[in-house]
Order: structure tokens, then sequence, then C-alpha cells
């Protein structure tokens, strides 16, 4: 996880419950993505400004003091991400990196780390200075399920925290302190925005003695295809070709943690690295559970 590292490690009892549209024939919504970074040898001998700018869209910021930045909030034709080019400039010199995937929400935003060097002006691509989550793999979207269902889940699911303050989520909902929502790996049940009137897809968690319902806002962690509260053969998480298709109830990421499937990895390639099948806000995380 490029948000955190922190996480429960106590079992969680994950009540889903969701009511669904029809996604018959329906057009994907805009949705929205991030960049992040640090640029190191920011301001060279003079101390100059630096400002990082997505070119197709025009959207800019102000490098701060120890290097780093931030844009939020940028709109996605596709929920499979767009590639964009940057240009990072100071009044002595530039530099350009080029196809930059942004994927949707907060929890996989691009970062990156770029080092002004030596030379007057330079063109980078992006993959060479990129850190965090690799590009995903192009995996298709099944028929939609039921209209409404329940779902009481006796496995433990796993949470971590996500953090990511100032960031957007994939419906548009910039994140604030001890924010209140979660993420859940596949926007099948992502609200449309944070607005009271498109709350369609709420998740009820108990933990311990304390139970909450919140909304979902973004997607993650680790995967972004894996709807792991729906059967086969409405789950649309990859198939592994050894242990086959998975059961309702165990995110993809819990399996490959602790069962080794698909490799031990999510379905970018990364090796997972904790089983989580949620993301908490801070809200929800430290307040709420």
């Amino acid at each position: 996880m490029t948000s955190t590292s922190t996480k429960f490690r106590a079992e969680m009892t994950f009540l889903v419950i969701l009511t669904l549209s029809s996604m018959a024939g329906a057009v994907d919504p805009v949705t929205w993505g991030n960049v992040a970074g640090q640029i190191l040898n920011q301001g060279g001998k003079s101390n100059l400004p630096v400002q990082v700018c997505v070119e197709s869209i025009g959207t800019c910021t102000l490098v701060d003091s120890s290097g780093g930045f931030l844009l939020s909030g940028l709109p996605l034709s596709s929920w499979e991400g767009d590639t964009f080019n940057l240009l990072i400039s100071r009044p002595d010199q530039k530099a350009h990196i080029q196809h930059l995937l942004v994927e949707p929400g907060a929890i996989r935003a691009a970062h990156l780390q770029f080092n002004f060097g030596a030379s007057p002006d330079s063109t980078l691509e992006a993959m060479a200075c990129r850190i965090g989550p690799s590009q995903p793999s192009q995996l298709p979207f099944q028929s939609s399920p039921p209209k409404r269902f329940e779902i009481t889940n006796g496995t433990p699911i796993f949470a971590t925290r996500e953090g990511l303050i100032g960031f957007t989520t994939a419906n548009g909902h910039v994140i604030t302190t001890q924010d209140h929502f979660v993420a859940l790996p596949s926007r099948r049940a992502l609200n449309r925005s944070d607005k009271p009137t498109d709350l369609e897809f709420e998740v009820e968690l108990t933990r311990q003695e304390k139970t909450v319902r919140l909304p979902v806002w973004d997607v993650g962690p680790w995967n972004t295809h894996d709807d792991w509260w729906n059967v086969v053969p409405f789950r649309q998480t990859l198939v592994d070709p050894i242990y086959g298709p998975l059961g309702k109830g165990v995110p993809l990421a819990q399996n490959a943690y602790l069962a080794g499937y698909h490799g031990g990895m999510d379905e970018s390639g990364r090796v997972v690295k904790n089983q989580a099948g949620i993301d908490l806000a801070d809200g929800a995380f430290w307040d709420d559970l």
C-alpha cells in the first residue's frame, strides 16, 4: 500500500448492505485521479520557485519548501485511468515527464520523484521516476449482479488506514482530516459522489463492541476489480488457472497473502504485503472503530 503501513491487527467482522442500480448499457461517468511527488534539487543554486503542470488540461501547482507537490482531482475519462504529460519548470530550467498513467481514486495515486540534475532541459518517461503502484491489468468488465442483495460475511475482513489528506477519491470527494468513509476494491460498489442524494452503497463494520455504517467513496486497497462480496459468475476478480475462481466473501488480497492465490500478487502484479480487503478513512479508523 502506498497510502500507509498502519493496519488493524485485530480481525474485523464485515457486513455489506449494497443497493445496486442496473449498469446495463450505461456509460462510465467521469472519475478523478491524483499525482503526488517530490522534486529533488528543486530550486538549484538560486532557490527558484518550481511549478508542476499537467500539460493537456493546464492544471498547475507550486512545489513546497520540501520539494513536495500534489495535483488533486484530475478529471479522467476512463475507469482504467488516463495518460498525461507533466511539465516541471522554474525560471531557468524545465523538464517534461511523458506518458504518466493516472488511475482513479486516492489510494492508487501516481507518485513521482524527479531530480532536475545538471542538464538545462530534459524529457523523461514517467516510469523512470515513478514510485508506488504499477500499471493495472486490463480485465474485462462482466455483467452486473442483481439490483439488491445483502451479505453477512462470517469471515473476518482486514482493514488498512487510507490517510491521504487532500487527495481526491474516485467519486470526487476531497479527503479531509478525520474523514468518515471507506474504499472497496471494486467500483461496482462506489457511490457516484459524496452527496447525500447519491448514497447508494454503504458498509456496516463491526470491530469488538463498536459498529458504524459508512459510505463507499474510493476504490482500493490493492485491487480495483475485486468485488469479493459477489458470487461467481458475477464476481469480477481475475481467475487463477491453478486455484480456479474465488468464491464469495474473501478478498483477492487476503487469498494472495495467506494462500498464494495468483502467485501472491494483486491484479497489477505487485506482491501483496497485507491482507486488507477494505480501506478506512482516518475518522473511521481512529474514531469510529
